[in-house]
């Protein structure tokens, strides 16, 4: 039998990293310095461009690469230094419009936000949380539950021994498990849940779905 499991993980940021201080040391190439020239108007600006630029370069190596996952490692990076929300928020309007600058002189079609908010996602910054939908194989609902809190316990270890950038994953727990009815495949339902309006009408929010 197939069942399908929610599992609840929480994440969050507990430690200092020492990338910032190691991308200190990059030189930028002469087109970044000529396309951070060209879009900062104030010193304070070209400051926040420059740290981001150097952090995207010591990261991936090119610019050009730079995305808005990179907008908020970077600032969350800055906010386990001690940053306030207060100027994350600031540098937060200014990387977001360097962001887009970049794409348009990249030539890279589409809005590299994607429809994010990014004044809610200076939140996400100190904890947040991840809901996973697994698929689990059991001969009935105790064991399913059972592989799940162990698959669950698996995954936050495998995690936290890799020691990702000083994020700590705590497994929450199994919320739900439910068998599957339909032959897994193409179209199968795996998962589904009953919603309040009012719990509908936050999800709708959350993912900008009018309705």
């Amino acid at each position: 039998m197939w069942f399908s499991a929610l599992i609840l993980f929480h994440d969050r940021q507990v430690e200092k990293t020492e990338i910032l201080k190691l991308a200190e040391s990059i030189s930028l190439p002469k087109v970044t310095q000529r396309l951070i020239s060209q879009f900062t108007s104030s010193e304070g600006e070209r400051r926040i461009c420059e740290e981001f630029a150097k952090f995207v370069t010591f990261v991936s190596q090119d610019i050009k690469n730079s995305h808005y996952g990179d907008v908020l490692t970077f600032l969350a990076e800055k906010r386990s230094w001690g940053a306030s929300k207060a100027s994350l928020k600031k540098e937060m309007e200014i990387l977001t419009k360097f962001l887009r600058y970049l794409w348009k002189e990249f030539g890279k079609e589409g809005d590299p936000l994607q429809g994010e908010n990014p004044m809610e996602d200076i939140d996400w910054l100190d904890d947040w949380h991840e809901e996973v939908v697994v698929l689990i194989k059991a001969k009935d609902e105790d064991e399913a539950w059972e592989k799940a809190e162990a698959l669950g316990k698996k995954w936050a270890d495998e995690y936290n021994k890799e020691g990702y950038r000083g994020i700590q994953r705590e497994f929450v727990g199994v919320l739900t498990v439910q068998e599957i009815i339909d032959k897994v495949g193409n179209g199968a339902e795996v998962f589904s849940r009953f919603l309040t309006t009012k719990e509908a009408k936050g999800l709708l929010r959350r993912y900008r779905i009018n309705a």
